[in-house]
């Protein structure tokens, strides 16, 4: 007996060869909570075109939620200036000037 696993495009309804299947995930959107998960075939996802010059901020607000926020790099160069990101520190370690006690 053999068990063969087939991958079918949630858009398409057709059956996809391995290299020519896609995995989607929507991080957001306006019409849902949380991601989602479809499969589709590389050509059905041509019509797509990425936006350039976005900026993706994580913002964590006193209470501890999170929420994710788009602009474009003028909208942010407006509020925030590209002065303020040249000299932000990384991600990684410590923060600049914290002395564990």
């Amino acid at each position: 007996m053999v068990l063969r696993s087939v991958k079918q495009s949630d858009i398409s309804g057709r059956l996809l060869a391995d290299e020519d299947a896609v995995s989607v995930v929507v991080r957001r959107h306006p019409r849902i909570s949380g991601p989602r998960q479809f499969d589709a075939a590389r050509e059905e996802l041509a019509a797509l075109r990425p936006v350039e010059d976005l900026v993706a901020l994580e913002l964590t607000m006193p209470g501890g939620d999170i929420e994710a926020l788009t602009c474009t790099v003028a909208e942010f160069d407006r509020v925030i200036g590209a002065e303020v990101l040249r000299n932000a520190q990384g991600t990684r370690g410590r923060r600049r000037g914290f002395r564990p006690r």
